[in-house]
This record gives structure tokens, sequence and C-alpha cells, in this order.
């Protein structure tokens, strides 16, 4: 019995194995015992093998290509939504997380993690970020959710890519003053030529904006994707004079959020080899008195879609 005879009988006999490959190097196949039941393509393509679009789950977490990390549970549940994933989350050493295998061509397959932070902030970004790396050494870091933008720099239901990104609560008080120590991190030079692309296709921040399908929500204006600097801190702001402190020490600061540095400093520093990270935000609010909700589920969402059309570009380059 050959390969593709053994897969066949295989998927007629209940026993469910998927087979995640890439088709320009068939030596590498991995053979996962899986909860749903897979398709064979019946096309002329008998190599092809069609995992059904429902996402897949596992039961445990072991390696994957991509991590995405959430911060609350609003962002994790839209970004689950995106990927497709329709199965109940599991809780692995506290964190919740849901697995899908997404296709990002017709030759290639995908493992994705999508986990939730235990809490919110810098110090549970940093432990999510390098219990994932160290657990499940991904390919890629990435982070999508919600931040607040800087009124008359952004709009409300903009997207953000935080590069680069900073602490700015790092520095030391003397004699009652603040001084910064801000030190900065950078998306890598193929993520960044990746996103400078997204960034200005006009069609695709149309596509964006227009995957969340109903008026309610969501923003009159036209979506933009910006990248630029951006800080993360231990509180939420409601304050916009705490926010011009901070333009004070970074006059290009676009967005404040409270998880971004943390993502990328764990990428940088906890292995080896450094973890390509990306963070991608939409625009909820201006951390000002003002501040409310009211965007808050359409600005998680289309930092999600902008992830999924990122990973398209990423895989297929």
């Amino acid at each position: 019995m050959n390969f593709w005879e053994e897969i066949e009988n295989k998927s007629t006999t209940g026993s469910n194995p998927a087979y995640i490959y890439d088709k320009n190097n068939e030596d590498k196949f991995e053979e996962k015992e899986i909860l749903k039941n897979i398709s064979l393509a019946s096309s002329d393509k008998t190599n092809d093998i069609a995992v059904e679009k429902s996402s897949i789950a596992d039961t445990e977490l072991d390696s994957v290509d991509v991590v995405i990390i959430t911060a609350v549970e609003t962002e994790y549940k839209l970004a689950c939504e995106i990927f497709g994933n329709k199965s109940s989350p599991f809780f692995f050493d506290g964190f919740k997380y849901s697995t899908v295998f997404f296709e990002v061509n017709e030759e290639k397959i995908i493992k994705i993690a999508i986990l939730k932070q235990k809490n919110i902030g810098l110090i549970s970004a940093a432990i999510a970020a390098t219990y994932s790396i160290k657990t499940l050494n991904p390919k890629l870091l990435l982070m999508c959710g919600v931040c607040a933008g800087i009124e008359n720099r952004v709009k409300l239901g903009d997207i953000i890519v935080f590069s680069p990104v900073f602490d700015y609560g790092a520095g030391k008080y003397n004699n009652g003053m603040f001084l910064p120590d801000y030190r900065q991190r950078t998306l890598n030079g193929e993520i960044k030529q990746i996103v400078d692309r997204m960034s200005v296709d006009i069609e695709l921040c149309r596509k964006i904006k227009d995957s969340w399908r109903v008026d309610i929500g969501k923003p009159s204006t036209e979506l933009q994707i910006h990248i630029e600097p951006c800080g993360a801190g231990a509180a939420v702001i409601t304050d916009e004079t705490v926010s011009e402190q901070i333009r004070n020490h970074h006059r290009t600061l676009i967005g404040i959020d409270m998880e971004s540095f943390a993502i990328a400093e764990a990428a940088y520093e906890t292995s080896i080899k450094e973890v390509p990270w990306l963070v991608v935000k939409g625009v909820q609010d201006f951390a000002n008195p003002f501040k409310n909700d009211n965007y808050r589920e359409y600005a998680a969402h289309i930092s999600a879609v902008f992830l999924k059309e990122f990973l398209y570009e990423y895989f297929n380059n």
C-alpha cells in the first residue's frame, strides 16, 4: 500500500489523522490525531488534502507555526471568529487557548495557537509571550486587539502597527522629575516590508473595514493603517495630560497600549534566535475622559482581520 492509499484507508476507517504538509517538500509530514474528519480532495490533484474549513483544535498545546496573543476576552473571541475556530477553548498551564489549522494557499496549511493572557498589562503579556516562545517554538509571535490613539494623529477605527514600540514608564525620578529611558524595539526587515505594502493598499483598507458587516459600532471615516511609534505602560489612561507627557519625550507617538512592548521584548530576549513579532491594534479611544467602548469590538475585529491578511502575505512570500 503506497502513502496516499494509506491516507485514504485511514480516513475511511475512522482514525481521522491529519497530515499537515508542504507539497514542495513532501518528506515533511506530521501526523496529528484531531477532533474532526478530514476530507480528501477529489480533483485531479490527488496529492491535495483538504482539512475541513471549520477549524480543528488539538487537545494539547505543542509546537505551532504562529502564536496570536490577546489581552482580554473580547479580543480572544473575535480572533477565534476571524480564524474560523468553532471548537470549545482549552486550558493549559492556566492559559485559555484554541488551535486552528489555517490554509494560506492550496499547498500549505499552518497551525496557529490563539492564546489569552491571564490578566491585562505588561507583566502578564511578558509571561504569556515567554511561555509561548519556550513551549510552542513559533515561527511568528503576533498580537491583536485594541489600543488608544493620539487624537488628531489617528482616527477612531484606524489600525496601528506598533513599530517602534517602547515602555513609556522606563526611566527614573530625580528631584520630582521623570527622566525617561526609552529602549525601543522595531519590526524586522521582512515583516516591515510586508506591512509597509499593506499600509498603502487602499483596497485592502476597504476590505478590512467592510468585513465588519453592520453599521453599528463602525466609524464613518475611511480606515487607515499607520506604522509609527507607540508606547506601552502598566495603567489604563483616561487623562490626556498623561499622553501629552509621553509625547513630550517622544513627539512622534501615535498609540498607547498595555502589552506591546512586552511582546516585542520577549521575542527579542527569550530565544537564542530572535522570534519575529508583530503587534497590530485597532484604535478604540483617545485615552481621554471621553473614553468609552463604542468601537471596542470593531477595533478588535479589524486588527484580527489585518493579521489574517498579513499571514497570507507572509507565508506566500
